[in-house]
């Protein structure tokens, strides 16, 4: 099962769990459901993110089988790494690895399935978009609201419900207008006929629609919307969604209710609200409406039943829901499907194109970083006979060639081909403020080049002896010779940073040619031009044996250090 699948899944688990528990809480406020539900949804929209830093364990989920029967069986040789434990194969024991081929039919579909999410996505969240467009073309075409009345009802009824921010009252001059939005500067926008309502309708209304904005009804049902066009697919989303408002509805009317106004006159207001604005056409806004005609009924039978719990949510109720919802976020956003199994393979090659056995492979999983290794075999193969797909980091060490590091998605069959370098030569030098022996002295250096010289003709005849041995006749590689200095000329300390006693390390890499000459010295750093110079001239002097890999004469990258230490 691919990650996407694995997140729409736990979504919807968590989903279901909510809208279960504000089942089983009907005897409770719908405010107390109203919060259940805003957690659920808060707990969605952060699955992505919690299972991204939460713990991970793996169990043997339904779903884990699906891709199951096109995985060959581990077999005995292969050991499956977990916690951070090192499982190392002998190549004795490797089951040999074929080739395999890239399936464009699973690839082809899961880029198909990509599509058409997408294109449900943006279905479900145009209509979202267009409406809050609207909401602001409404708000542009509406008037202030400047009557007394109504101010000092609004004030008032601020003060009650904590309302802290400015409430901007605007009338429309639509007709079936009645709906609350905004975060940081809440509006109310009133239909065209709000200026002849009563003094108890204004106070209703008010109370109501400032109810909304004292719970921050419009930013959850936002929230809502978002996670239901994530999820379009999943019907949970649409009833998450759905229930949300509705429940946010009924804790606003329990809220005007406690502000003493009797049930039947609320309910009969209300139902002359709805009379009055259901004879236009309403916009689809998102935005919460009062008098919305397909919640009415069960408004009403809730409004007019005495026995309901209208409690608001206590700050500890509040606490405990978040609470509960995080743990169960974070054990469904950990939990994790045993991931199918699929062989991993390939062959580890030296850049002459040969072989290359006794070579460790190492791959690492990117996730709980559990490991597993192989020592490829005589034949430079390598095989993970079944391994869980996820992204791997594959590492592959020998000696005498430089360490490979890439990353390596695992999702079916994988043969990959590890081609190895010859690894760097490394030479660290250290040059104190005495002078060197033999520095200056031609006659010792041309001596020393002599040597090198009658040196260099010896072990090239004893390399091309053990290649007359058959070594080129052989499919298997990694066969170095590694190359031998036979000139060494120290560096020169320069006598006027000598006398102010500075000192400092210069760096710098170079190429050994097949001559073995030293040439291409880049990347010269140090602390001092004069120190960076001196040590630069003096590695240009040095002299190596031919370096040979199968007897083939190569370049090496040599990395030197020199430390010049003042005394």
């Amino acid at each position: 099962m691919t990650d996407a699948t694995a997140m729409i899944v736990k979504v919807a688990v968590l989903l279901a769990a909510g809208l279960l528990a504000s089942r089983l809480a009907v005897r409770r406020s719908a405010a107390f459901r109203h919060w259940l539900l805003a957690a659920t949804i808060a707990g969605g929209l952060a699955t992505p993110l919690v299972a991204a830093v939460a713990p991970h364990w793996y169990q043997p989920l339904p779903w884990s089988a699906l891709a199951a029967d096109a995985v060959p069986p581990s077999s005995p040789s292969t050991a499956a790494g977990e916690g951070g434990v090192t499982v190392v194969i002998t190549a004795d024991g490797l089951a040999p690895g074929g080739e395999s081929t890239r399936e464009s039919g699973p690839d082809r579909l899961a880029g198909g399935l990509r599509t058409l999410w997408l294109a449900g996505v943006l279905v479900t969240a145009l209509p979202l978009v267009v409406g809050l467009f609207r909401l602001r073309w409404l708000a542009r075409q509406a008037h202030p609201v400047d009557h007394p009345l109504w101010l000092s009802q609004a004030a008032a009824l601020c003060r009650t419900f904590g309302v802290r921010t400015p409430v901007r009252l605007l009338q429309s001059p639509h007709p079936a207008l009645l709906v609350t939005w905004g975060w940081r500067v809440p509006t109310i926008l009133l239909p065209a006929g709000a200026g002849e309502w009563s003094a108890e309708r204004i106070r209703i209304v008010l109370s109501h629609e400032l109810a909304h904005v004292a719970r921050a009804d419009w930013a959850t049902q936002l929230a809502a919307e978002g996670l239901r066009a994530l999820h379009w697919f999943n019907p949970l989303a649409w009833l998450a969604s759905r229930h949300l408002r509705l429940e946010s509805e009924h804790a606003c009317d329990d809220q005007v209710l406690a502000q003493g106004i009797d049930a039947p006159d609320y309910a009969d207001h209300l139902l002359a609200l709805a009379r009055s604005l259901s004879t236009a056409r309403h916009p689809s806004l998102p935005a919460p409406a009062m008098a919305r005609p397909s919640s009415l009924e069960g408004r009403v039978r809730a409004m007019l039943n005495h026995t309901h719990d209208r409690r608001p949510v206590s700050p500890a109720a509040r606490g405990g829901i978040a609470a509960a919802l995080l743990l169960v976020t974070v054990v469904v956003a950990g939990l994790q499907a045993q991931a199918p199994l699929v062989p991993v393979s390939g062959t580890a090659y030296d850049p002459t194109g040969r072989v290359l056995p006794n070579v460790r492979v190492v791959l690492t999983h990117s996730g709980d970083q559990s490991r597993f290794e192989v020592l490829t075999d005589r034949a430079g193969r390598y095989s993970f006979a079944a391994v869980p797909a996820a992204t791997y980091t594959i590492e592959a060490r020998l000696a005498g060639f430089s360490d490979l590091s890439e990353s390596l998605p695992v999702t079916t069959a994988v043969n990959r081909d590890l081609l190895m370098q010859v690894g760097t030569l490394r030479e660290t030098i250290t040059v104190r403020t005495e002078p060197p022996a033999d520095a200056g002295n031609d006659v010792a250096l041309a001596e020393r080049r002599d040597q090198a010289r009658r040196r260099f003709a010896e072990l090239a005849d004893a390399a091309a002896a053990k290649c007359r041995d058959g070594v080129p006749s052989t499919a298997v590689g990694g066969n170095i010779f590694v190359p031998r200095k036979l000139v060494h000329v120290a560096a020169v300390y320069p006598e006027a940073l000598k006398a102010a006693n500075t000192g400092g390390t210069v760096t710098m890499t170079a190429v050994i040619g097949t001559d073995g000459v030293v040439r291409d010295i880049q990347n010269v750093r140090g602390p001092h031009p004069e120190l960076s110079a001196a040590a630069e001239d003096a590695v240009r002097q040095w002299q190596f044996s031919t370096t040979l890999l199968n007897c083939e004469p190569i370049e090496v990258r040599m990395t030197v250090t020199t430390n010049f230490v003042a005394q």
